[in-house]
């Protein structure tokens, strides 16, 4: 199947009516719905050879995936030992979250490239039984199904591991439809080639992706909800739905103090619900429009997507660069108070809001004023490379779509942009712009 026709599809992979998909949630998987293998991650030599400072990290289910795999395959064995060192350089502090998936997914590349991916299905529907989920998870699935909510995946995992898992926990009554998943490029006979479409990584992927596939199937974002456990990752679909919660595997989450995320709780979530059940239940909803992605040039398309939280996630981005602590905390503190700035207020009149991006874009623009380009350009490339329109990928022209202090005559056009973006990003129900 041709790329254009794969961006054609909808969300699981087949064609959706124009009547839409109406009660629609969205997870998060790493560590919202499940995790990986248990690393023991050392600090320094000991006695005898031990690791002294030795704690438990919860690992990714991507490796423990590929370990899987490389049981079955001899010829993996090496990828899978490479990852494993990489997964565990990512939590000593060795390089950043963002630089270390990265190195990830390339292993993983290589790890299945010319494997077919029914097989990869098959093998990881067996795998999906060492796949351990929390303790809140089938009851999550088990509230929203009782409310009639479909919920697909929003997750960097890859498809051919998610529809695998998605096969297996179906038996135990947690029903995950494949939706946002990294895809990988397959030839003729179904194998892949080594190369990725589309890899929803960061917020600032994952935002565009959830945008541009609430538009293609003509889902209001404002009635929808999504789980995650990230602020970096999944704050900004967090922020961009109805509602979001943060999920954390202990239950002991805090509300995001930068995306204003409250944390999940089943009795805060029934609530919730109830409440959209008697707001909506009498509403004559007005015929949801798709819009489909026209054909042309790239940066039309991602024109189009841009909204105003994206600078929020590019200094979160900025954050991953190799700069000083102290220019780091000032990049995120930033973030913090653009976010505040436009999610807080909750009025979203068309001049209110005007003012309000404007303002963010002075300071996004002054957060980086100063900084070597070459060094924090290399971390949005890296962060927005996951996104892939007719063989570009959106790290070739995110440099042109944002108000970065190098650029002259960037602020205004991003502004307008912005603002118009901002409604249909949102849903047209619940946050209309007048």
């Amino acid at each position: 199947m041709s790329e254009a026709a794969v961006l054609a599809k909808g969300l699981d992979g087949g064609e959706h009516s124009r009547e839409g998909i109406s009660n629609v949630g969205f997870a998060d998987v790493d560590r919202t719905l499940a995790r990986g293998r248990t690393l023991r991650i050392g600090r320094e030599p000991g006695i005898a050879g031990l690791l002294r400072g030795t704690r438990l990290e919860e690992g990714y289910i991507l490796p423990s995936w590929t370990e899987y795999l490389a049981e079955r395959k001899r010829e993996i064995r090496e990828h899978a030992d490479r990852m494993r060192r990489v997964e565990e350089d990512i939590h000593k502090g060795a390089f950043s979250f963002l630089e270390g998936a990265s190195k990830i997914f390339d292993i993983y590349l290589a790890a299945v490239h010319g494997m077919s991916f029914d097989e990869a299905v098959q093998y990881a529907e067996e795998f999906a039984d060492q796949v351990e989920t929390y303790p809140h998870t089938k009851e999550l699935f088990g509230t929203m199904s009782e409310h009639e909510f479909r919920m697909y995946s929003l997750t960097a995992n890859p498809e051919e591991l998610m529809r695998g898992i998605a096969r297996r926990w179906e038996r135990e009554g947690i029903n995950l439809s494949i939706g946002i998943t990294t895809k990988i490029r397959r030839d003729a006979q179904g194998r892949f080639n080594g190369k990725i479409l589309w890899r929803p990584l960061t917020g600032l992927e994952k935002r565009f992706m959830l945008s541009k596939f609430a538009r293609d199937n003509g889902i209001d974002l404002s009635r929808s909800i999504c789980f995650g456990d990230s602020p970096f990752s999944d704050g900004a679909s967090l922020a961009l739905v109805g509602k979001g919660y943060l999920v954390s595997a202990n239950g002991e989450s805090e509300p995001d103090k930068l995306w204003g995320i409250e944390p999940y709780g089943r009795e805060a979530l029934i609530s919730h619900l109830e409440r959209k059940e008697e707001t909506t239940q009498d509403r004559v909803r007005d015929e949801p429009r798709i819009r489909r992605v026209k054909t042309g040039d790239v940066r039309r398309f991602a024109q189009r997507y841009v909204d105003a939280t994206d600078l929020v996630s590019l200094l979160q981005i900025a954050a991953q660069a190799p700069f000083s602590e102290d220019v780091r905390e000032k990049l995120l503190a930033e973030a913090n108070d653009m976010a505040d700035a436009l999610l807080e207020r909750g009025d979203y009149r068309k001049k209110g809001l005007r003012d309000r991006v404007s303002y963010m874009a002075s300071r996004f623009q002054e957060a980086l004023r100063g900084l070597p380009p070459d060094v924090y350009m290399k971390e949005m490339r890296t962060g927005s490379s996951g996104i892939t329109h007719r063989g570009t990928p959106l790290s070739s022209v995110v440099g042109r779509m944002y108000p970065f202090p190098y650029r002259s005559g960037g602020l205004y056009n991003f502004v307008d942009r912005a603002v118009n973006n901002f409604h249909p990003n949102r849903g047209r129900t619940e946050r209309r712009i007048s």
